[in-house]
Formats: C-alpha cells, structure tokens, sequence
C-alpha cells in the first residue's frame, strides 16, 4: 500500500496534479478527511456489500464478456454513491497532500480506522449467508445430541 501512496506523490512531483485535476485531488482529499467516523464505518461497509456482490455476480456470468459486464452496475454504483473504501483512501490521502490540500491530520488519521472496519463488516456481513441461503437451502437441524454408540 505505500507504493500506491509513493505512486501519488510521484505524480504530484512531475505535475499531474496541476490544474483541475489536483483541485479534485485536494476536494476528495478533504472530503474523507473531515468526514464523520459513523458515516465513514456505514459507507466502507456499503462499498464492500457491493464489491461481494461484484465477486459473486463474476462467479455467475460464464464468458469474459458477462463478467466484465456483471462488475459495471456494483463498481459504479460505489464510485457514484462516493462509498469508502480503505485501500482507495491510502491513494487518496497523498493524493490530495501532493495537490496542496490542507488536510486534518487526526481526521485524515481516524479515517482508515473507521473505513477498514466497515470494510470488513461489509465483507463479512450477510452477503455470503444470503448467497448460502439461496443456493444451499437452509441448514439442516440437529435434533438432539449425538448418540453414543453404547
């Protein structure tokens, strides 16, 4: 992940971020970092319910073509509704430092915390027992304890 972030801050040294392009850097920038912990925790665990959903709906299609097409509705969707996700903000954060933002540093700290806890929540939430469900039934009940072969 710091190559990503030396990756930002390489392209800011060479100029890329001059212009429109690095306003947009230091707004999204700022942005993640002034945003409130409980709002970032509830858009990192949106984003990865939508990026299961991408891995599933790729495992669905069965051409090159029907996977590429499966993952445009999800991936859009989390860039348009700006979800967060914990690896794009370690591009972000440099990102927007190379292009001159004026960043709040413990915001711009806190965020990665909060994000990658609701990254994980949205992972591990109930996309794969929904999927479970809908393909394998539901489990079976155990009635009783085991008996023994006495």
């Amino acid at each position: 992940m710091e190559t990503v972030g030396a990756l930002a801050v390489a392209f800011g040294l060479v100029g890329l971020f001059d212009g429109s392009m690095g306003a947009t850097a230091a707004a999204i920038a700022s942005a993640n970092a002034s945003l409130p912990a409980f709002r970032g925790f509830i858009r990192a665990a949106l984003c990865n319910a939508l990026v299961c959903l991408t891995i599933w709906l790729t495992f669905a299609a069965r051409t090159t073509a029907g996977k590429i097409l499966a993952i445009l509705r999800p991936i859009t969707g989390l860039v348009l509704l700006d979800l967060e996700h914990s690896v794009a903000n370690t591009y972000f954060f440099p990102r927007g430092w190379a292009a001159g933002a004026e960043l709040d540093v413990p915001g711009a700290a806190a965020n990665p915390l909060w994000v990658t806890r609701g990254n994980i929540l949205g992972g591990a939430g109930g996309d794969g027992r929904a999927y479970r469900f809908a393909y394998l039934g539901p489990a079976p009940r155990r009635r009783g304890p085991p008996h023994s072969p006495n």
